[in-house]
């Protein structure tokens, strides 16, 4: 949690000002995951078992961490029961003004709202020890979609399925409200071997929200908050005023990026701004007049761009219609590779695993 651009308004935007002043820190983010392998769930090496809580010592083999974020780090390990399955561990510790018990439990109860559609991660149990807590889900073998920005054999697939995953959760009343290529995860390494399918699993859930009443707990969404990462949130996510079509902004800017390889120029220099340069260029940005966008020729990347981007948020395309065109455009290619199936416990795990 970060100090409010307007006092009347709270902000929940993910920063890493650790590594730069400004956004310098988003730019080095952007540049790892380009240059970095597809490496999340690459077991090889020695293991490192976190200090379990007494429930899952008896369910997990020996782990390895394969990830640490912002609020925590990610492990994976497999079953005692079962060792070819294996899952991920998000253990994350309260911290006073960053990471609070509710924090956890509105993540778990958004990834329990969304749960049941193969581009969404799927979550199996949690646990808790004193301040830490531990959230048991699907692994994810690929690495993320910051990965695949360039490879044309992937890229469309992926974000197809991430549309897929996207769309579910708006039928479901829910809004995302974090999408960048680091919260998509891909299923497998795309390319590893073949007949492997490798999907987009919508991920870190942690700013998600329903804008209606849930009976899984999942947290309503609050107008006049603030919430996602700043070079994909809309203008009218600056202000406040949270809406579907705020995900299929940032889903236009992921589009954008993997087709030119960066943000559009102007969100691209406020990321070495500060917050109030980036909701400037965001909101004064307009795809039509955009130098790159105006180079294409008529296609169907310039439709979906033009769509998803679109300045008057009453305009823009909502993600029924964004789906419908993507999956008209990859009908006799990329749709069959976008979704996969959805994982199965293995019975052994049955009894302890969340229902």
């Amino acid at each position: 949690f970060l100090g409010c651009l307007r006092c009347s308004r709270r902000l929940r935007l993910w920063v890493p000002a650790a590594k730069g002043e400004g956004h310098q820190g988003e730019v080095e983010e952007v540049k790892a995951n380009e240059e970095r392998a597809a490496v999340l769930l690459d077991i090889s090496g020695t293991a490192k078992d976190p200090n379990w809580p007494d429930e899952l010592k008896s369910e997990l083999g020996h782990a390895r961490k394969v990830g640490e974020g912002t609020y925590g780090s990610v492990y994976v390990a497999p079953l005692k029961c079962s060792p070819d399955f294996r899952v991920a561990v998000k253990v994350m510790k309260e911290e006073f003004g960053y990471l609070s018990a509710t924090d956890v439990a509105n993540e778990v109860n958004a990834m329990k709202a969304a749960a049941g559609h193969p581009n969404i991660m799927q979550y199996f149990r949690d646990a808790k020890r004193s301040q830490e807590h531990f959230i048991v889900m699907e692994a994810a073998r690929g690495g993320d979609l910051g990965d695949y920005m360039q490879s044309e054999d992937n890229n469309l697939g992926l974000f197809l399925g991430m549309l897929r995953g996207v769309k579910e959760m708006h039928d479901r009343g829910m809004l995302h409200r974090d999408l960048k290529p680091a919260n998509v995860l891909v299923s497998e390494k795309c390319g590893w071997e073949a007949g492997t399918t490798c999907t987009a699993k919508l991920a870190d859930l942690g700013f998600s929200c329903s804008v209606k009443e849930s009976k899984l707990g999942a947290p309503l969404c609050e107008q006049g908050e603030i919430v996602g990462t700043p070079s994909y949130m809309s203008a009218e996510a600056w202000s406040g005023h949270l809406t579907r079509k705020t995900d299929v902004w940032a889903m236009g800017m992921i589009l954008y990026r993997m087709k030119f390889n960066s943000s559009p120029k102007p969100i691209e220099k406020a990321m070495t701004g500060g917050l109030e340069d980036m909701e400037q260029a965001v909101t004064a940005f307009d795809i039509l007049t955009d130098e790159n966008y105006k180079s294409l020729p008529k296609s169907e990347w310039k439709e979906l761009l033009a769509g998803m981007l679109a300045k008057d948020r009453k305009a823009r395309w909502g993600s029924s219609t964004a789906l419908a065109a993507v999956e008209a455009w990859g009908k006799k290619s990329f749709a069959v590779r976008a979704s996969g199936q959805l994982p199965e416990l293995p019975a052994c795990f049955g009894k302890t695993a969340a229902r």
